[in-house]
């Protein structure tokens, strides 16, 4: 925000508007990340490689086989949209978007 740009941010959806749960994707999401990366935004995302241990990922693109994503332990690569979109909302361990920047 302080370099000018655009954020959406988790936080910045309130109560229980349908797209606050889609930060935390599930399965049914991938058409949600597929529509915010063909409008030229990136996400930052946390991961559970380790189901105890989550960490930071940069979302950069939607593929058919998956998304790309630079990951600081493995670089870039292209993870299959099951595994990256997750188990979903209301559960321990699912994968989460933290903010999309433009």
């Amino acid at each position: 925000m302080v370099l000018g740009a655009q954020v959406r941010r988790f936080w910045d959806v309130y109560g229980d508007e349908p797209e606050r749960v889609r930060f935390w994707m599930g399965p049914d999401a991938e058409g949600w990340v597929r529509d915010w990366l063909a409008g030229g935004w990136i996400g930052h995302a946390t991961v559970h490689r380790i189901p105890s241990m989550g960490h930071a990922v940069a979302v950069l693109e939607a593929r058919d086989e998956g998304v790309l994503l630079m990951d600081p332990i493995y670089g870039h690569v292209v993870e299959p949209w099951d595994w990256f979109l997750g188990i979903g909302p209301g559960k321990h361990g699912c994968h989460h978007i933290g903010a999309w920047y433009r």
